[in-house]
């Protein structure tokens, strides 16, 4: 075994399959002793002898083994509940995989192989996927980038004066590479990574990452002798191991303790661990024992993402939003931040799910106290998660509720509020009002409720009105608006050229920038142009305070601010030379900020609906809006509305009439029509299962490509999500609505005959 380990498989690795060539080598050698042995026995007639040699000989090298390197990387014991569910062995050997790299290490099987279903190209070892990054761009995918970038991203913008920083685990490198672009744009000198497995830097520099802005010191070594080995202190250590049921040693009380030891004095480090594959019990023995480290204790969830990062610090009791905001203003930060769906601070911290004082609401395990914690001597998450890998959907939900459970909303308001960031707050309710999740939108609303309570001001009135947008009550929206711009009109004069808001409101209100931006977005919007205008004036000062980075973000805001005040107040039937200014403020917004994507997008929104005002179909408009959702596209691949509405564009292409299309035609433009409509389509619902208009037109096209169950599958989905009679109508509009019943009709009498 030892000649197998450390002379053979690698030698032999040079030449392919390290393990298949020694199997080969280690017969052949059994071959020619047993042919000597032979050749030397002189019991056999030297003919016989010799032509048992000569036909083993053939035989031997015709069925010589070759290993099938796709079957011994596909990871059939990791993913057998979820990929090869229910899978046959002649669809298991249809779906290889392409292999690009296969490399046998000393310590793991490294391959990088190619993915299209997954529109991903994953890094593996020993079968299991460690990381990867889309193969398109513009298209959602498995391969989990989010994590890997904000990993990277985090400790700097949280810790921006960083002059040396550790991290463990290589795996593609993006993580590396997010911490060296912001790294690059502060003070960072010095990257070190340690990762146990040589193949793997040699697989992430081929594939993954080829060059760093900043030095990268690259270790091929075991990450806990080096911390026991190095002299040398960090401001960051970053670790990012493979699951705890492979690496549970990098996931104990004693790692931890060890990690920090090699921290400076005020110091961070940042810890990987997912959702997925792990007990709810299991995940509360890993928070507690990071608390037990770490005192100051925060637990970020990425957007779109079924992991998390834990921070942990001996001394972080608060966050420097100012410098925050500062360093996320950094050119390449920001287009990496945009690229998660994050636009400002307001939108990063939203990503927080735990603050230091929720630690205490996990409650004790009912094992005995010896797993209180997990330890070197219990291995608890290593020896207890391996039992879980088969539970994947169903422990990311149980966990996602186990983590609402402990968090409090006020724990949230007094951490905040402690900084005198009770403006911070309030944007804050509203970035987590944006996002999808239950959770998020309870705690939006339960904030901007209690700070409106206790003290209403414009950016209350203005995450009041957000809410209620989001749940579909236009009329309380508008209500809100007014009343906001009827109790603020009367407190604004101007003197010369400045606006002053009188001091009743508050004392220093009038340096306020936050709350005067929103007062300028409820004038706009209630269409008091008198008072947005005085509101501008002050604007207009206060940009001279911020450098020119903020000053060109905020000035395009304003123009944004514009366009979408004047596009909500739109009659129903409007002329185009109001769509015009619209669309002309949206340029110069996107001028002013061209890496932000919310101007193109919205821009892309205007074009089709010139489309549609035009009565007839503008391809000019189409093919505009097209260019620029595809532009969004690339920019940020995980907004369903932008799948939906290109989408939408190629189904408004196909046929009107309400027959089925089924099988090939001789048509390539109607083809290639069909194809990206269903592709952007099946985007849309993985990105948003819950999307009407791409439900509706996914069950439209499968029932017209003769395929009645997942036609029926769709309207299904539909029909519980149009007991809302009024949502359904908003959502559909009343053609789509008629489509809908129909086919509700026609497919439900299809299949149930």
């Amino acid at each position: 075994s030892f000649s197998a380990g450390f002379i053979l498989i690698p030698f032999f690795s040079q030449f392919g399959s390290g393990i298949s060539n020694s199997i080969r080598f280690i017969l052949i050698m059994a071959f020619i002793t047993a042919a000597i042995s032979l050749l030397t026995n002189e019991s056999f007639h030297r003919k016989i002898r010799l032509t048992l040699v000569a036909i083993t000989a053939i035989t031997c090298s015709i069925l010589l083994p070759t290993l099938a390197m796709n079957t011994l990387n596909s990871g059939t014991e990791i993913y057998k509940a979820t990929k090869f569910k229910d899978i046959t062995k002649k669809n298991f050997n249809k779906e290889h995989e392409n292999i690009l790299f296969y490399k046998e290490g000393l310590n793991s099987i490294v391959t990088v192989v190619e993915d299209q279903a997954a529109n991903a190209i994953f890094l593996k070892n020993n079968g299991k996927i460690e990381a990867g990054i889309p193969l398109k761009e513009d298209y959602p995918s498995k391969a989990d980038t989010v994590t890997q970038n904000l990993l990277g991203l985090l400790p700097i913008v949280l810790k921006p004066n960083s002059k040396e920083a550790l991290v463990i685990g290589m795996g593609s490198g993006k993580t590396v590479e997010s911490l060296a672009i912001a790294g690059k744009e502060n003070k960072l000198k010095e990257i070190t990574v340690c990762e146990i497995e040589q193949e793997v830097f040699n697989a992430s520099e081929k594939f993954f990452v080829k060059n760093f802005p900043l030095k990268v010191n690259k270790k091929a070594v075991d990450a806990r002798n080096f911390l026991n080995t190095t002299r040398k202190n960090y401001d960051i250590i970053i670790s990012q191991p493979s699951d705890p049921w492979i690496s549970g040693a990098l996931f104990t009380k004693e790692f931890w303790y060890k990690a920090k030891s090699r921290l400076k004095e005020d110091g961070m480090f940042f810890q990987w661990l997912q959702l997925y594959a792990l007990d709810k019990e299991h995940l509360g023995i890993a928070l507690r024992t990071f608390k037990e480290v770490f005192p100051e204790s925060y637990v970020f969830r990425p957007p779109h993402s079924a992991e998390l990062i834990l921070v942990g610090s001996e001394s972080l009791s608060y966050f420097n939003i100012k410098s925050i905001e500062r360093t996320i203003h950094g050119k390449r930060i920001r287009e990496k931040l945009l690229k998660l769906g994050i636009t400002d601070t307001a939108d990063l911290l939203a990503n927080l799910v735990l603050t230091p004082k929720d630690f205490n609401n996990i409650e004790k395990s009912n094992k005995k106290p010896q797993y209180q914690f997990s330890t070197d001597d219990n291995m608890s998450l290593e020896l207890h998660t391996s039992k879980n890998i088969d539970s994947f959907n169903e422990s990311i939900k149980i966990n996602s509720d186990y983590l609402s459970s402990i968090s409090r909303t006020d724990n949230l308001y007094k951490f905040f509020e402690s900084l005198d960031e009770t403006n911070f707050l309030t944007k804050l309710s509203i970035s987590h009002n944006k996002h999808s999740r239950y959770s998020h939108k309870k705690l939006a609303s339960e904030l901007t409720q209690r700070l409106h309570n206790e003290s209403p001001s414009p950016l209350s009135y203005l995450a009041l009105y957000q809410i209620h947008k989001a749940n579909n009550e236009p009329e309380k929206a508008d209500s809100i608006i007014y009343e906001a711009s009827e109790t603020y009109a009367d407190t604004i004069s101007t003197d010369g050229n400045r606006a002053i808001i009188f001091k009743d409101l508050h004392q220093d209100f009038h340096f306020d920038f936050d709350q005067n931006l929103a007062l300028y977005k409820i004038f706009l919007r209630a269409e008091n142009l008198t008072s947005a205008q005085k509101v501008e004036l002050l604007l207009k000062k206060q940009f001279l305070e911020k450098d020119k980075d903020s000053r060109d973000i905020y000035k395009a805001e304003i123009f944004y601010e514009k366009a979408m005040a004047e596009l909500y107040n739109l009659d129903s039937k409007p002329d185009f030379s109001a769509l015009s200014r619209i669309t002309e403020n949206l340029k110069r917004a996107h001028r002013f900020d061209s890496v932000n994507y919310i101007y193109l997008k919205e821009q892309a929104k205007l074009n089709l609906l010139r489309a549609r005002l035009s009565n007839i179909d503008d391809q000019r408009f189409i093919e505009l809006a097209l260019n620029d959702f595809k532009e969004v596209n690339s920019i940020y691949p995980l907004d369903p509305e932008v799948h939906e509405n290109i989408a939408e564009i190629y189904y408004s292409k196909l046929p009107k009439p309400r027959i089925k299309f089924m099988g090939k035609t001789n048509d390539s433009e109607f083809e290639t029509d069909l194809k990206l409509a269903l592709e952007y389509l099946k985007n849309t619902l993985e990105l948003n299962a819950y999307s009407y208009k791409a439900n509706l037109f996914m069950a439209d096209l499968q029932y017209k490509l003769g395929n009645l169950d997942l036609s029926y599958k769709h309207i299904k989905r539909l029909e519980k999500l149009c007991s809302d009679q009024s949502r359904c109508l908003a959502e559909l509009g009343n053609e789509n609505k008629e489509l809908f019943e129909e086919l509700n009709e026609k497919v439900g009498s299809l299949v149930k005959n």
